[in-house]
Parts: structure tokens; C-alpha cells; sequence
């Protein structure tokens, strides 16, 4: 059986909390995380900026619970679920029945509601575990029935087995038992909850046709062997002193320059190579024998930076005057009548994540952003239009911050990071 998550000192924090919950009783462990001193169950609140993973059967319940306990049956116990609506969007309840890590005995419960969109899902669990005395449930349940009658058929899944005990008939009869406690609290939470309006305006779960559904960011592929000709490479966005370069079989080399200000400089004036559906991305020449880096007629020191350390290190500082830059050639661009765009670098990087920027009458600063950042609180009261959502700010300051504050929840590293351009 899959042992039980435990209850993480510090959840990972996304940003502001798109759901909101009665949490009388609980104390505050982190933004994310609360814990109920009387008894020790623990309630998690996790935002994931991706698809969830789920049967995409939410229309066709009978279907979605076979999936779903099939699903669960390798590591523990599908104890029941539901699609309820939570401040009118579907949402799926379950609870499932774990085995404890590191303990020969016992078991515990999660009682979770998940809000599953197309391209992102909100995780609302709490979780409790059996104490020192393990089994009483069963063993009185047992007992009563009669051991014959502890073992049938899965409600959901003829095949797999259940155990009686587990129905929630049994529950006022074992009113601190933690199958009770996780039930208990779910139902008295589930009117409670209240959900960011923009979680209502994204495409439903299963994705129709046609939205662009984001996946993780994968880690750069490392290109092939260098030749001893310079070659053309599409330019990353410099931070600090380092620099991701992307080559035609689609892989990444990594740089350390010997001019970073010189390199940073240059961005947003570099000859460009036609993507189809993402505009002109800058492009360069390197030659690698020599170790250098041809931008716009100026040469710049370069040597081969380790992939894994350049990766592993966020140079906060370094991308801060990186995007101050980005700020100022999305100005430039339009006085061209082009709109600058961020988004992952590569040859054949994915359409989502973008964040598309730009000046319009009368100077106010424009955003598109996709996909939809939820966790990202300056957006919280800007308009959703389909799959992406825009902002408009009375000066160009005001987007870049926001702008930087949605790229954080991309879950990419900023040397993955380029830009391109497009007419407007």
C-alpha cells in the first residue's frame, strides 16, 4: 500500500490562495498548511498550475468511481467519492484509506476535494491517522456482523474487495475514529468553501478541443557535439553572467560570458529567426573552438557552463535587471509597432507559457498571459478572456511587476526563459 503523505512542515507556496475555507478550529502551520491540535489531522491546501491527473470521466460518475478505485487498488483503498459542486464548480470528493509509513500497523485516511480545470486543478485534503490502538473499528464492526460478512464486493468495483467497516453507516458509533473525523470534516467544510471567480471563467475538466493545455516545463535536452564551424543559435535570456543557447536539433548548450552587461545590452536588437506562431526570436552566432558569441556585429567572450550547476543556482538579482531590461525593449518594440513576448526558449518550445507585453494609446502598459495565473495576486481582479488573461496598467512598471510575479509561477528556471517578437 502507498504509504501516507505527511503532513510537509512548509507547503510550497504558490501565492495568494484561489480557495478559501472555514478554518475554526485549526491552527495556521503555513499559508498553505493548518493542523487541528485536538486531534493531530492535518489540512493541505496545494494549487497546482498544471492538468490534473484524473479519469475524464467527472460527466459519467459510475464510470469515474471504477476508474478511480481500480486506480487507487496498487496502493490502498478507495473508500468512496463524489462529483459535488463547490461555489458552483465541479469539483471531485474522495476518500481513500492508506497504509503508515514506517509503522507495521495501522492505517490512515484522506478526505480530499479536488477542483479540476483544463489547465490547472486546486487540491483541498485533510488527512488523519489511527493512534496506538489500531483495528477497534473492524474488530467491533466484525464482531457484530460477523467475519464472514467484514469482506464483499467494492461498491464501485465488483473485482476488488472492501471491508465493511469502512461504510459511513458505522460512523456515529466510532465518532473519533479517523474515517469519521476526515468524513465528518469534509462534509461541514464543503459549504464553506469559496472559490477565486476566475476559476469558474477557465475551460473545464476534461479540456474541450482547441485549449491549449500547459505541461511541466522540462528541463533543457543538451545538444549534440560541437562542430568546428560557428553555428546559429537562438538566444535565452542572459541572467547574471550566464546564458542559455538553443540549437537547431533542439538542444540547449549553457554559457558563462566574460561582458554580461555588454550581452544584456544587446537584448531586443539581436537579428532574429521566424518562428511559426511565435514571431522573431533573436538569434546569434557562436563559435565555440574560439569561444565567442557574435550579437549584432559584437563579439563577446563565452565558455561552456555545466548544465546542471547553471540550472541549479537562481540568481535573483541577475533576473531582476534582466526583466528590467525586457521592460524597456517592450517600449522600444512598440515604437515599432511590435509586441515583445516571454516565453520558454528553444527551437521547438511549447506555445504556453507566454506573457505577451506592450505600450498602447494613451501610454498605458498592455499584458496577455497564459495560462491563467491564479497564484499570482496582482491579476486577481484583471479580466479572463478564454484560456489567457490580460492586464491593462497605467504605466509600464506596473505590468512589469505583475508580469514577473506571473512568470514565477510558471515552474521555469529563468535561463529557460527568451523573447520574441511580433507585429502588433
Amino acid at each position: 500500500m502507498r504509504a501516507l503523505c505527511p503532513v510537509p512542515a512548509a507547503a510550497t507556496i504558490f501565492g495568494p490562495v484561489p480557495l478559501r475555507f472555514d478554518t475554526t478550529g485549526l491552527e495556521k502551520v503555513d499559508p498553505n498548511t493548518w493542523w487541528d491540535p485536538r486531534t493531530g489531522d492535518g489540512v493541505v491546501l496545494t494549487p497546482i498550475g498544471l492538468p490534473p491527473d484524473l479519469p475524464p470521466f467527472l460527466n459519467d460518475l459510475p464510470r469515474l468511481r471504477w476508474q478511480l478505485a481500480m486506480d487507487e487498488a496498487a496502493y490502498g483503498t478507495l473508500v468512496e467519492a463524489d462529483v459535488v459542486h463547490l461555489d458552483g464548480v465541479p469539483a471531485l470528493y474522495q476518500v481513500k484509506k492508506l497504509s503508515l509509513p514506517n509503522r507495521p500497523t495501522g492505517v490512515g485516511y484522506i478526505a480530499s476535494f479536488v477542483v479540476p480545470r483544463a489547465t490547472c486543478s486546486i487540491v483541498l485534503k485533510i488527512q488523519a491517522t489511527e493512534g496506538d490502538q489500531t483495528g477497534v473499528r473492524e474488530a467491533m464492526v466484525g464482531g457484530e456482523i460477523g467475519p464472514m460478512n467484514m469482506i464483499r464486493p467494492h461498491p464501485y468495483a465488483p473485482d476488488l474487495q472492501w471491508i465493511d467497516s469502512d461504510d459511513a453507516r458505522w460512523d456515529p458509533r466510532f465518532p473519533d475514529h479517523p474515517l469519521t473525523r476526515v468524513r465528518a470534516w469534509a462534509r461541514r467544510i464543503a459549504p464553506t468553501i469559496r472559490l477565486d471567480p476566475r476559476i469558474g471563467a477557465l475551460a473545464p475538466f476534461p479540456p474541450p478541443p482547441g485549449v491549449a493545455v500547459p505541461q511541466p516545463v522540462q528541463p533543457p535536452r543538451p545538444t549534440g557535439p560541437f562542430g568546428p564551424a560557428p553555428v546559429t543559435v537562438l538566444l535565452g535570456l542572459p541572467i547574471g553572467d550566464l546564458i542559455a543557447l538553443h540549437h537547431e536539433d533542439g538542444g540547449t548548450s549553457f554559457w558563462q560570458v566574460a561582458e554580461p552587461s555588454v550581452l544584456l545590452g544587446l537584448v531586443g536588437t539581436a537579428a532574429r529567426v521566424e518562428l511559426p506562431g511565435r514571431g522573431g526570436v533573436e538569434s546569434a552566432v557562436l563559435d565555440p573552438t574560439a569561444g565567442r558569441l557574435t550579437v549584432r556585429g559584437s563579439e563577446i567572450g563565452v565558455r561552456p557552463a555545466d548544465p546542471a550547476q547553471a540550472l541549479a543556482g537562481y540568481d535573483l538579482e541577475g533576473f531582476q535587471e534582466t526583466f528590467t531590461e525586457v521592460g524597456r525593449q517592450s517600449m522600444h518594440a512598440a515604437d515599432r509597432g511590435e509586441v515583445l513576448t516571454i516565453g520558454i526558449g528553444g527551437r521547438y518550445a511549447p506555445p504556453v507559457p507566454f506573457a505577451m507585453m506592450t505600450l498602447r494609446p494613451p501610454g498605458e502598459a498592455w499584458v496577455r498571459t497564459g495560462p491563467i495565473p491564479l497564484f499570482a495576486s496582482r491579476w486577481s481582479e484583471y479580466p479572463v478572456e478564454g484560456d489567457t488573461q490580460v492586464l491593462t496598467a497605467p504605466d509600464i512598471g506596473t505590468a512589469m511587476a505583475a508580469t514577473f510575479e506571473a512568470i514565477g509561477t510558471w515552474g521555469a528556471h529563468p535561463l529557460q526563459l527568451a523573447v520574441a517578437f511580433a507585429a502588433s
